[in-house]
């Protein structure tokens, strides 16, 4: 898809090196009065639970276990063990994994938010989210063509919202604070999150 396309477009808005996207919009001010949204301090997690899968090998490794978006190796000190780490490999953009997918995760035209050729920008895009298979084959992933690629809208992939349509019902309330801090990491094209819909 092209700039010439006739979909909207943020793309320029906030100038060619921008990377922020709409979170531009979200201003101090925005954020003081989705702040006094909170009233009773009840909040609901949107984000998918994940049940990770231990890496393992060799002939006594199971192979029957589901596939899972995380898997973890664990590390613990010689005899006598006194401490155990564990480290998470994350399939960050898996549909398992409530996530924050980056700007630059969709690539049109060799290009990713804003107008950026991908050859300076990320190397390693790919993940789902919209419809399968797509409700208009003219723009297959409106979600993520249309408001990642080109309005500059981070998106919160694979998020669980059951659990909120029933708060919200329960409250006869649909505004909330929605709280959303991804680990500082750069250079990622997706990270998953917990975003908190806090009433």
């Amino acid at each position: 898809m092209s700039q010439s396309d006739g979909l909207p477009s943020n793309w320029g808005r906030w100038g060619k090196d921008d990377e922020r996207g709409t979170l531009n919009l979200v201003t101090d001010e925005v954020r003081a009065r989705a702040a006094h949204e909170v009233r009773t301090g009840r909040s609901v997690s949107l984000a998918l639970p994940i049940h990770p899968a231990p890496l393992m090998s060799g002939p006594f490794a199971r192979d029957t276990a589901e596939e899972s978006p995380v898997q973890l190796i664990m590390v613990y000190t010689p005899s006598p063990v006194y401490a155990m780490a564990d480290m998470a490999l994350v399939t960050n953009h898996h549909p398992r994994s409530t996530h924050l997918d980056a700007l630059g995760h969709m690539v049109s035209d060799g290009h990713v938010y804003p107008g950026r050729p991908l050859g300076e920008s990320m190397t390693l895009p790919g993940d789902i989210g919209d419809a399968v298979p797509p409700l208009d084959s003219a723009v297959p992933a409106p979600l993520h063509f249309v408001g990642l690629h080109k309005m500059g809208l981070p998106l919160i992939d694979s998020a669980k919202v059951d659990d909120l349509a029933v708060v919200c019902a329960q409250l006869s309330r649909y505004s909330f604070l929605l709280a959303v801090a991804p680990p500082r990491i750069h250079g990622m094209t997706g990270v998953p999150v917990n975003p908190l819909a806090i009433f």
